[in-house]
C-alpha cells in the first residue's frame, strides 16, 4: 500500500498554512545541507529524494490535500471568521480521492501482477508437462503396434 511516507510538513520543517513561496524557500535552504554534491553523509541521497517528495507534493494542490486528509491537516468546513486555506475546486478533490485510491492501489495492482505471473507459469509447466506424457504414451503405443506387426 503506497502511501505518503512521511509527514512532508516535518521533512520541510514548514507550519501546514505554508504557502507556495515559504515551501519553495524552505526546500532550496534545506536542499543546500542536503544535496549529495554538499553532504558526504551516505543517506545524503535518499535524505535529499525525501526532500524533492515533499516539496512536489506540497507545490501540487491535488497531492498537498490529500496529504493533508492523511496526516489529519484537513478540517472541512470553517468557523466563523477563520480562513479557509484549501481554495480547491471539486475536480481537484476528486482527483486528489483519485491518487489517494491509485496509491493504495497500486500494490494490490503488483501483487495482482505477480500472482497472475506465477499462475502463468504454472500452466506453462503442467502444459510441458503433459505433452510429454502424450508424447510417451503415443510413442510406447507406436512400438506396440510395431511389434505386434511384426510378430
Amino acid at each position: 500500500m503506497q502511501q505518503f511516507p512521511s509527514d512532508c510538513y516535518k521533512i520541510l520543517s514548514l507550519q501546514p498554512d505554508a504557502g507556495t513561496d515559504d515551501i519553495r524557500r524552505a526546500y532550496r535552504s534545506k536542499a543546500k545541507l542536503v544535496h549529495p554534491d554538499v553532504n558526504s553523509s551516505a543517506d545524503a541521497a535518499t535524505q535529499f529524494r525525501k526532500l524533492q517528495e515533499a516539496a512536489i507534493t506540497l507545490l501540487d494542490a491535488a497531492a498537498r490535500h490529500a496529504h493533508d486528509v492523511q496526516y489529519g491537516y484537513y478540517k472541512p468546513g470553517k468557523k466563523k471568521g477563520e480562513q479557509n486555506l484549501y481554495t480547491v475546486s471539486e475536480t481537484s478533490t476528486h482527483r486528489a480521492k483519485q491518487t489517494v485510491h491509485s496509491w493504495l492501489d497500486g500494490m494490490t495492482v503488483f501483487q495482482d501482477a505477480a500472482y497472475k505471473r506465477n499462475q502463468e507459469i504454472i500452466r506453462n509447466h503442467k502444459r510441458k508437462r503433459r505433452i510429454v506424457f502424450i508424447s510417451l504414451i503415443a510413442a510406447v503405443w507406436g512400438i506396440a503396434l510395431l511389434i505386434w506387426f511384426f510378430t
